[in-house]
């Protein structure tokens, strides 16, 4: 790292650096509260507005009852992205392109198609069977949502915010 740092100047390649990158990825953005988007987006049940943060793709899926919930936007199956528009109105499911596999708005598994094919394997002790997985740290403050990705270690993010917006 030494020849990357001269006196004042930073070298070039540092920003090019794939290992660096994927450090910054896992140690700052997927560490910190992130902002998704703002639930304005998702007025009516079903709609979903879908973001990357820390490499990771997620989708904003406003729920039946109003809440909002925060999905890695891949199918457990077979890692596939499920949700490829930037936004839009699931209705009352969402479903795979890939194998047709079906999940609530809330990421759980709904329908398999074609289900005696895994007849030979138990899907319960495959973690494809819990559905798409929500996002554990998720936040709405004043309409803006934000996540954190790693386990919650920080302040919940009303302190967080207090704290970084009196440093600016």
């Amino acid at each position: 790292m030494d020849n990357y740092f001269n006196g004042r100047e930073v070298h070039k390649s540092l920003f090019l650096h794939q290992q660096i990158f994927e450090q910054e990825q896992h140690s700052v953005f997927a560490a910190s509260w992130c902002y998704v988007g703002h639930d304005s987006l998702i007025p009516q049940p079903g709609d979903f507005f879908t973001t990357d943060i820390a490499q990771q793709p997620l989708a904003m899926v406003r729920q039946k009852n109003g809440e909002i919930i925060v999905l890695h936007n891949r199918c457990p199956h077979k890692g596939v992205k499920v949700l490829a528009e930037p936004r839009g109105n699931v209705g009352r499911f969402i479903r795979c392109p890939y194998h047709a596999w079906t999940f609530k708005t809330d990421g759980e598994l709904l329908s398999i198609p074609v289900k005696k094919e895994y007849d030979d394997c138990d899907l319960s002790t495959c973690s494809a069977h819990r559905g798409m997985q929500a996002v554990a740290a998720v936040e709405n403050y004043r309409g803006f949502v934000f996540v954190r990705l790693q386990p919650i270690v920080s302040p919940f993010l009303s302190v967080y915010l207090v704290q970084n917006l009196y440093k600016v």
